[in-house]
């Protein structure tokens, strides 16, 4: 495992085509990657999605497990409700998702749109939607493990204390 991340760092400073060998340039690479700008809107990008997902599914498991805390039959299945998607086949998730935001008039986030007078609108060719529809699918799939860890956490504090 160390020998590969070792050879990267070595060809990450040298000019290396796979066909010949590798030619040293120093911080050559580097330089021309601070210039690209697809590179830098890409850690733009890379960066809110990492705030909205750790926020929304932080704030929403912590909210989820303190609702659901109580060991009543009613707050077990809506546990099993809200872990079901960590447990769902990537297909039928992608199935859904892509039902939801499709372009046509059929689609759930089009129909709620006509619900308050907003035109169709195709949501996966639009980039200024491209993160708000990757965070809320990846809060949706990742809600129920948060709120599983905050659940256990809860449930250890002393009843005292509560």
């Amino acid at each position: 495992m160390i020998w590969p991340i070792l050879n990267s760092l070595y060809l990450s400073f040298t000019q290396y085509s796979g066909i010949k060998p590798p030619v040293f340039n120093g911080l050559d690479n580097y330089a021309r990657l601070l210039g690209d700008t697809r590179f830098i809107q890409a850690m733009e990008n890379t960066a809110i999605f990492v705030v909205l997902i750790v926020s929304f599914n932080s704030l929403a498991g912590l909210g989820i497990a303190m609702a659901f805390r109580r060991p009543t039959v009613l707050n077990q299945v809506c546990r099993a409700l809200f872990f079901l998607p960590a447990v769902t086949s990537t297909v039928a998730t992608s199935v859904l998702w892509r039902t939801i935001f499709t372009g046509e008039d059929f689609g759930l986030g089009n129909t709620v749109r006509h619900w308050f007078g907003l035109e169709t609108i195709s949501f996966t060719s639009q980039p200024e939607w491209t993160i708000p529809i990757i965070v809320i699918v990846s809060v949706w799939g990742g809600l129920g493990g948060t709120m599983i860890i905050f659940l256990a956490g809860l449930q250890s504090i002393p009843g005292d204390l509560t």
